[in-house]
């Protein structure tokens, strides 16, 4: 009889936090907008500006070696890269953003607005780059996504943290299909109402359609740069007077993405990357083109890189 497959118990998270030192004071101002639009009974279901975040991905990272192997994934992106690759070929006359930066605007309901028990700030995408980011840095991860193999199952191993550039590091083999990405910032779940769980199934719902007309074209927050790429622990917690989620790791994305600062030649450097990603993207073979321009791409940002 073959063993049994273990249970999934999701530990974790990939997210893209939204609260910055940039963005908490606009969040603080907006969302204190929602409170007087809601009866007092449902105001602990609103979320802190400090937990706004957009969720890549969940796992179950109880086993050690899979929670090292998610940590290993974490430090080897080449988040500029992805987030190079994501934006597609510049329009004429214009170039790729060098920083990933979200707008929230509006409100929307996870599911029927009628009879919801969550609801979001949607971020502003109309170029899909940010969706197609997402998708990208979620792949290197689907290893990890899912119930964990059975005990006779090997565990993935962790990448090398250098080394000539694959195919596999820009778009890995998928282990199974990945379902759809929402990107979505929680701002109101009633989950948190004092006497509920995620496992009561009769959690509150309330008719939202009322609020998400209100607040329809409500702006959150404007062009704010996401600076890292966190692998957060399950349940937020307060510390401090202020609640938050635990983090793991984080990807090195600030610190790449400020590579001007420390390199006065870095800039020249930067613009030949921008080429090279347009060009990987504006023109057919895709996938050799885009290994290509990691391996020229990876050997710059090794020498520009901060000592």
């Amino acid at each position: 009889m073959p063993p049994k497959r273990p249970t999934q118990q999701l530990t974790h998270f990939l997210a893209l936090p939204l609260h910055t030192p940039t963005s908490l004071p606009p969040l603080h101002t907006t969302l204190r907008t929602l409170p007087p639009s809601l009866p007092t009974h449902l105001h602990p279901a609103l979320r802190p500006p400090t937990t706004l975040h957009f969720t890549l991905c969940v796992l179950d990272l109880r086993d050690p070696v899979r929670l090292s192997t998610a940590l290993s994934i974490l430090r080897t992106l080449d988040l500029p890269l992805l987030w190079a690759i994501a934006q597609g070929p510049a329009a004429a006359g214009s170039r790729l953003q060098k920083d990933v930066r979200v707008t929230l605007k509006g409100l929307k309901a996870t599911r029927n607005p009628e009879s919801t028990s969550v609801l979001y700030a949607p971020p502003v995408d109309e170029t899909k780059a940010l969706q197609r980011f997402g998708e990208l840095v979620r792949s290197h991860f689907a290893c990890l996504i899912g119930p964990p193999p059975s005990p006779a199952s090997s565990p993935p191993a962790p990448p090398a943290a250098a080394g000539p550039a694959t195919q596999e590091m820009v778009m890995p083999p998928l282990p199974r299909p990945l379902p759809g990405l929402l990107f979505h910032a929680t701002v109101f779940n009633t989950v948190y109402i004092p006497g509920k769980s995620r496992r009561d199934r009769q959690r509150v719902e309330i008719d939202a359609r009322a609020l998400i007309e209100a607040f329809g074209e409500m702006v959150w927050m404007e062009n704010i740069r996401v600076e890292e790429l966190v692998l957060c622990r399950m349940g937020a917690k307060e510390v401090d007077g202020v609640e938050r989620y635990a983090t793991e790791g984080t990807g090195d994305n600030a610190q790449i993405l400020e590579i001007a600062a420390h390199k006065a030649f870095a800039k020249d450097a930067l613009k030949d990357i921008y080429k090279l990603a347009e060009a990987v993207n504006a023109e057919g073979g895709r996938a050799e083109k885009e290994v290509q321009a990691i391996e020229q791409t990876r050997s710059q940002l090794q020498w520009m890189r901060p000592p």
